[in-house]
């Protein structure tokens, strides 16, 4: 064994460390790190662990090494806490644990060693002299920007290509207009509060100041960023910013395009605007504006077939609109953005609305949040864990920090939304999503539960007794004996919508799998559920892998129902339209049959499961009246911050917990690091520097 320069002792015949962690690099990992090694002058481990670090880091959802955060540190604490943003991200629909297991290596076994980053200096010198390692830029497989961010090239760009594509559109004005902003929202106002009356919103409904400040930019910038937690009113902005587009455009009629990042979260969005725009959208304008489409998926958007990694539309074919709007677009990754900007054509807009506290995507990046920044002081900042101080949990400090406290590379594109008109002042649910949100884990370990009508705290749950499996199943009850009936198929789906139980894992007892089982049998004691029978009236199912001839997508959820007539059995799905139709468009909701959402006979459904529990991961981008969500009774990776905020804001009108306090405040004081340097690439290219991060 021979030690290289920084000492770290290097293995025989190899530019590999000796005394490795175990158990986490995956075969990838490994083969790239010995390939991009080997192309260097002078092989070396540092250069190797630099490459399997930012390799492993991709795969965990990083688009970056922020090398100050690790340099020195026990490589144990680095791999540990990106093994939990793996675990607490990883796609339900991936497989069992086994599988996910052999498809990561030895992830799931404990990680061992004693070896060490190197320190920051040397580790840099050694960096800036490597062959394969281009300072700012440039073609090779690693790319340091700064002292600080550390990629693999095929990140950097994106990042870069991003941040340049972000810019220009911050520095756009407002779309081509023939009347006067200010005076059409004065009268869109007016038409809000008639609008609200008739949909029984009350008539003194109005756009608050935060929710018109949100039109106005979004109307005259060129990049706009809603941001805001549920019931914020983030549905009502867009339905009103459409109108005003339409009162705006005169003579001339701009394309707008809606989309979400997934099929469930773009029907949630049409339900949402179709309610609206029946009372707004008389004279039909807006239906202009939208040609007849209503939201879609960014894949079916942008072009996305199966058997092809390509986009129909890319900055040589871009997309025909004029104004696109995303909701939920904390959901979306870094290579999904950068090719929605990418396709974007000049001069065209981009209003991106989500929240930035629920869970990042699955894939490389944490765009939107990295665009909001932190909440300002005074908002409900949180501090900095204080440099070296040691993890309370593994996860937490410096090596695992997002950066918290950072404000927003463009801040006059931001609009923070803070009053929730869903819940009250006084609701259990709000406040309790505020302390989750704030990071403030010992109020949320003495929440006063009992004080609140719309919040249930059970501090156990024994899955093996009778009566307490059966509190988790009876509110189904009401599900089941309404799909037995064929005839009032919107009052089924609506049962649908009122109640879901949400696990953080897939497997285990307190998993779904265990869960529905659990549910299942209690169902069956209750003699609602046939024994021996996969398809049933009441069956929930989840989608998980897409179809595209039946679009059919992973999370959609359904119904089994029994049909009118000799009652056979079809599976109801919520929102889109019926197949052969206008996925989504805004026609569909003009069809009372087509209102009730897509059917399809069971045998034709091949990738689908039961879903009377699902996880919070699945869950995104859906809401329930009624959510009982389930914690883990043990301390676990899945424990964090992002997790259990979106599941609480899952829940309309109530919320029942199914754990303990110690286990709630667990998870509030982790959360999911992302690092990203794409902050940094936009200020840079603001100020009209080079994309240097000191």
């Amino acid at each position: 064994m021979t030690l290289s320069p920084t000492g770290l002792p290097r293995a025989l015949g190899s530019a590999r460390p000796a005394d490795l962690p175990t158990g986490f690099f995956d075969a990838l990992d490994l083969h790239l790190a010995d390939r991009i090694a080997s192309f260097d002058e002078v092989p070396s481990p540092e250069i190797w662990l630099a490459v399997a670090l930012a390799s492993r880091g991709a795969a965990t959802g990083r688009g970056c090494l922020r090398l100050d955060e690790i340099a020195g540190r026990p490589l144990t604490e680095t791999l540990e806490a990106a093994r939990g943003s793996a675990d607490a991200l990883a796609d339900p629909a991936a497989g069992s644990s086994d599988e996910l297991k052999a498809a990561r290596g030895s992830a799931a076994e404990p990680i061992g060693g004693s070896l060490a980053a190197p320190d920051l200096e040397p580790w840099l010198a050694g960096l800036t002299q490597s062959s394969v390692v281009a300072l700012e830029g440039g073609f090779r497989p690693l790319v340091l920007v700064g002292r600080q961010i550390l990629y693999l090239h095929r990140q950097w760009a994106q990042e870069s290509r991003l941040a340049e594509g972000l810019t220009a559109l911050a520095g756009l004005g407002g779309v081509s207009s023939t009347g006067d902003p200010e005076k059409a929202l004065v009268a869109l106002t007016r038409r809000l509060t008639e609008a609200a009356s008739l949909l029984g919103l009350g008539s003194a409904f109005k756009l608050n100041f935060e929710q018109e400040q949100a039109v106005r930019t979004a109307a005259t910038r060129g990049l706009t960023l809603i941001v805001g937690g549920a019931g914020t009113g983030k549905t009502t902005i867009v339905a009103s910013l459409l109108a005003l587009l339409a009162e705006l455009s005169g003579g001339s009629t701009p394309a707008v395009r809606l989309a979400a990042p997934t099929g469930k979260a773009a029907n949630r969005l049409k339900e949402q605007i179709d309610r609206w725009l029946g009372v707004l959208d008389q004279d039909g304008r807006v239906k202009a504006l939208l040609g007849g489409e209503g939201p879609s998926t960014l894949y079916r958007l942008l072009g996305g077939r199966p058997d092809s990694a390509r986009f129909r539309h890319h900055a040589g074919n871009p997309l025909p609109a004029d104004v696109l709007i995303i909701d939920e677009s904390s959901m979306v990754d870094l290579s999904l953005m950068t090719r929605v900007v990418d396709a974007l054509k000049p001069g065209a807009r981009l209003v991106l609305l989500g929240d930035d506290e629920q869970l990042p995507p699955v894939e490389v990046g944490n765009v939107f949040r990295d665009l909001c920044g932190d909440e300002v002081a005074g908002s409900g900042t949180r501090a900095k864990p204080a440099p070296g101080k040691p993890a309370e949990i593994p996860g937490e400090g410096a090596a695992a920090s997002w950066r918290e406290g950072a404000p927003s590379p463009m801040p006059d594109a931001v609009i923070r939304l803070a009053r929730s008109m869903r819940f009250a002042e006084d609701s259990g649910i709000a406040k309790l999503a505020g302390l989750i949100r704030g990071g403030d884990a010992d109020a949320v370990a003495a929440f006063p539960f009992e004080e609140f009508g719309d919040i249930e705290w059970h501090e156990d749950l024994d899955l093996e007794n009778g009566e307490d499996a059966s509190l988790l199943a009876a509110p189904y009850q009401d599900l089941v004996e309404q799909s037995r009936d064929g005839t009032r198929i919107n009052d089924v789906l609506g049962a649908l919508a009122r109640y879901r139980v949400l696990c953080l894992r897939r497997e285990g007892r307190r998993g779904v799998s265990g869960l529905n089982e659990k549910i299942e049998e209690a169902l069956r004691r209750s003699r609602h559920v046939p024994a021996g029978r996969r398809w049933f009236p009441g069956r929930p199912v989840l989608v998980t892998r897409n179809d595209y001839a039946m679009q059919l997508f992973n999370g959609d959820t359904g119904v089994v129902v029994a049909a009118a007539g000799e009652r056979p059995l079809r599976v109801h799905f919520e929102g889109g339209s019926r197949p052969g139709g206008a996925a989504g468009g805004l026609a569909a909701a003009d069809d009372p049959a087509a209102a009730t959402g897509r059917d399809f006979e069971p045998g034709r459904l091949g990738q689908v499961e039961t879903c009377w529990a699902m996880t919070v991961h699945k869950s995104q981008g859906s809401e329930f009246e009624t959510v009982a969500l389930v914690l883990p009774m043990e301390s676990s990776r899945l424990l964090v911050r992002e997790l259990v905020y979106t599941a609480v804001t899952r829940a309309r009108r109530r919320l029942v917990v199914f754990g303990t306090r110690e286990r709630m405040a667990e998870a509030v004081r982790r959360r999911l690091p992302r690092p990203s340097g794409l902050a940094e690439q936009i200020l840079a290219k603001r100020s009209g520097g080079a994309d240097t991060a000191d």
